[in-house]
C-alpha cells in the first residue's frame, strides 16, 4: 500500500522546477531577451530543466572560471546533479556552475 507521504512526495516532485538564479535570469533577460532566457532555462522540463548562476550579477569576474555543462540530445540537466555536487564540494560556487537542458 502506498502511504500518503509517498503520494505527497511525488506530487511535490512533479511541481518542482529547476531554474537559473534570480541574478543570472536578470542578466540573460537584460542583456539578451526574455525569449533567450525561455529558450535556455527550459522551465517546461520541471526539476530537470537548466539551473545555476548563484548570486553573481555578471558585472565582474567570477571567483573561478565558470563550468557550463550542456548535455547531448538524450539527457537533461537533471542528469548532472552528481557532477554539480562534486564541483561544489571541490571549491566551485553556485555562481560558477551552470547546467543547460536543451
Amino acid at each position: 500500500m502506498v502511504s500518503r507521504h509517498t503520494i505527497l512526495l511525488f506530487l511535490v516532485m512533479g511541481l518542482a522546477s529547476a531554474d537559473f538564479s534570480a541574478s543570472f535570469k536578470s542578466f540573460i533577460i537584460n542583456n539578451y531577451s526574455q525569449q533567450m532566457y525561455d529558450d535556455l532555462a527550459r522551465n517546461d522540463l520541471g526539476a530537470v530543466g537548466s539551473y545555476g548562476g548563484g548570486t553573481h550579477d555578471g558585472n565582474g569576474p567570477t571567483s573561478r572560471r565558470a563550468v557550463i555543462l550542456v548535455h547531448g540530445t538524450t539527457n537533461n540537466a537533471g542528469n548532472f546533479f552528481g557532477q554539480r555536487n562534486a564541483l561544489l564540494s571541490n571549491g566551485w560556487s553556485e555562481e560558477t556552475v551552470c547546467f543547460f537542458s536543451k
